[in-house]
This record gives C-alpha cells, sequence and structure tokens, in this order.
C-alpha cells in the first residue's frame, strides 16, 4: 500500500502591491470612467450607462446617464462636462476602453488612438493619459465617484425617461455631491473649487465640430447581423462571437475584423 501526502500548504500568500494615493494640484487633471446600473424609465427597467468625471483636486464631479458607452456619448459627456464646470484641465486619465485607444504596447509607450476621440481631445487641447494595464486602481478617485452616483443619486428612484433622470442628477451634483463633506479632503468640493480650481480651468469658448466618423466595437451575433443605431447590418457568418470595429461615416457603416472588411 503506497499512501500520499498532500504538502501542507502555507497561509502565506504574497501581498497586493499597495496603492498609493496621489493629489494633483488645482487644474491639472480630471478622471473619467463609466459606470452602470438598472433603473427603472417609466414602466421599463433598463441598464443606464453613466458617464463619470472628477475633478482631480477639488472632487466635484459630473455624472450624466446615456443609453451606451459608445464614442457618441463619451464626446457628447466630455462636452458638458466642460459646460457644467466652467472650462477643462490639463489632462484627463482614462481607463483603455476602444472608444479611446485601440492598441498600446506598454513596453514602448506606443499607443494607437482612436482617431475621433483623439482629433475632439486635440481640438480641446487636453492631454489623454492613459492608466497601466490591470491598474486600473490609479483612477480611484472617478471610481469611487462612480459608486457614490449609483449609491446615493439613483437608489431606489425611478424616472419617467432619461432626460427627467439626467435633470435629478444635474441638481444632485450641485446641491448634494458639491456640498458633502469629502472623506479625504475633508471639506466641500464647491468649497475647494471655489477658493482654488475655478480661476485655473482652461475655458471652453468653441463648440466642437461635428463628428463625421464614429468608430464603436460590437461583438458579432451567432445570425451575423450586427446592430448599428436603429439598423442591423450583415457581415460574414464566419465572425460570430468576434469583435469587430465599427466606422459610421456619414451615410456609410464599415465593420473591421483583423484589418480586412466584409
Amino acid at each position: 500500500m503506497v499512501k500520499h501526502l498532500q504538502p501542507r500548504r502555507s497561509a502565506w500568500r504574497p501581498e497586493q502591491e499597495p496603492t498609493v494615493r496621489f493629489e494633483t494640484k488645482p487644474g491639472e487633471q480630471a478622471q473619467v470612467d463609466w459606470g452602470s446600473t438598472w433603473i427603472y424609465l417609466g414602466d421599463q427597467r433598463v441598464r443606464v450607462h453613466l458617464f463619470t468625471m472628477v475633478l482631480g483636486y477639488s472632487r466635484r464631479l459630473f455624472a450624466r446617464g446615456y443609453p451606451s458607452e459608445g464614442l457618441g456619448s463619451l464626446l457628447d459627456g466630455h462636452e458638458r462636462a466642460f459646460e457644467h464646470f466652467g472650462g477643462r484641465t490639463e489632462t484627463i486619465l482614462y481607463d483603455n476602453p476602444r472608444t479611446i485607444v485601440l492598441s498600446k504596447d506598454e513596453a514602448s509607450g506606443q499607443v494607437q488612438w482612436n482617431a475621433t476621440f483623439k482629433d475632439r481631445m486635440d481640438f480641446y487641447g487636453v492631454e489623454i493619459r492613459l492608466c497601466r494595464f490591470y491598474r486600473a486602481q490609479t483612477k480611484g478617485k472617478v471610481e469611487s465617484g462612480v459608486k457614490y452616483v449609483k449609491r446615493n443619486a439613483l437608489a431606489g428612484r425611478r424616472f419617467r425617461d432619461l432626460d427627467e433622470l439626467n435633470a435629478w442628477l444635474e441638481l444632485w451634483s450641485l446641491h448634494v455631491a458639491d456640498q458633502r463633506i469629502h472623506g479625504t479632503t475633508h471639506e466641500r468640493p464647491k468649497d475647494r473649487f471655489e477658493r482654488s480650481e475655478r480661476a485655473v480651468l482652461v475655458p471652453v469658448e468653441a463648440r466642437p465640430p461635428a463628428v463625421r466618423e464614429r468608430v464603436e466595437t460590437r461583438i458579432v451575433p451567432r445570425d451575423g447581423l450586427v446592430a448599428v443605431d436603429t439598423n442591423r447590418y450583415p457581415v460574414p457568418l464566419e465572425w460570430a462571437g468576434r469583435t469587430v470595429e465599427v466606422s459610421v461615416r456619414q451615410q456609410a457603416v464599415w465593420f473591421r475584423l483583423d484589418g480586412a472588411d466584409p
């Protein structure tokens, strides 16, 4: 008889790399992220995607609900956030969604941008900063802001439609989020903003040009019909289950997989 003994496992576990909180100067940086929540709009329980921008110094935040996290929603969120704050910061920190970055080489630092998004940020004069892959906790301010919006502004509420939800978020931002005592700064975001940040934001006076091309991604369903806006477009059935890049260019819609067009 042979008896095999299992080696005793050590209770030791490698510690996670500590997260170091960093603070930025007034007007230096904002952070942007998406969150989502299920909420009743009328009689329908729908998933609403929440664009959230947080000013790094004052912790003032802007939030708006959208039906998707597509490029059009992302650009509209920036325009409305800048209007809400009365200007923009020097830099904005993002995660790595395909609406912003198509590919990124961590070793070399080379980035292939979503051209439409990069053009818009160049128009504003914003320097884009990206989190390192698997280090999204570096945008801790905005991720805390997304949770705050979901738990404080929206939990348990119902709205007639998305317009009513967004009107409520605007009021909530001004009268609740701006006026609370922030857990890290121990000050009201509006007080820090008025004292040190408002004057150093860069004004955004001109309206951005209309988007001529919209780039999004979709996962091809089994029937090969990809939904874009209110239409469904056929692509090769062998693409089923794969991710395609969708370019909406004026009156044409293009689909690309591994550099090939259907």
